[in-house]
């Protein structure tokens, strides 16, 4: 058991994308944070649900119609893809992300157990522990 003076309560989640089960591993990946990580961690899951919603804002607006589209959408999903990647970077430096995969991933905060291990989830998922 891990003693409660190193006990981490929350992590980052793998759901979609290289970091995921099934993607570069059969287990998801993890990453531990300490409260001082949590307001750029914050900010980059802001911005990643941003970017994912205006991407699908995006297909509707500039894919599937007969003509010119809207720039405007377009405009705003590569504005909040320069953003996510920016705070992926930040997220870099700060040592919370390792490398570009982890800023390819999508995650979610989950509540670590006594031992440091996400809840709910099957025995087997890789931590990527803060640098």
């Amino acid at each position: 058991m891990t003693n409660t003076t190193d006990r981490i309560d929350w992590a980052l989640l793998a759901i979609s994308g290289d970091c995921s089960a099934g993607a570069m591993s059969d287990q998801p990946t993890y990453i531990p944070f300490q409260k001082d990580d949590f307001p750029l961690i914050s900010a980059y899951l802001k911005a990643q649900t941003v970017t994912q919603t205006l991407s699908v804002q995006d297909w509707f607006d500039n894919v599937i119609v007969d003509g010119p589209g809207s720039k405007k959408t377009a405009r705003q999903f590569s504005n909040a893809i320069r953003k996510e990647n920016e705070l992926g970077e930040d997220l870099i430096n700060q040592g919370v992300f390792h490398h570009k995969y982890h800023k390819r991933t999508e995650w979610v905060i989950v509540e670590l157990d006594e031992n440091n291990y996400p809840l709910n989830l099957a025995p087997g998922a890789k931590a990527c522990s803060k640098k």
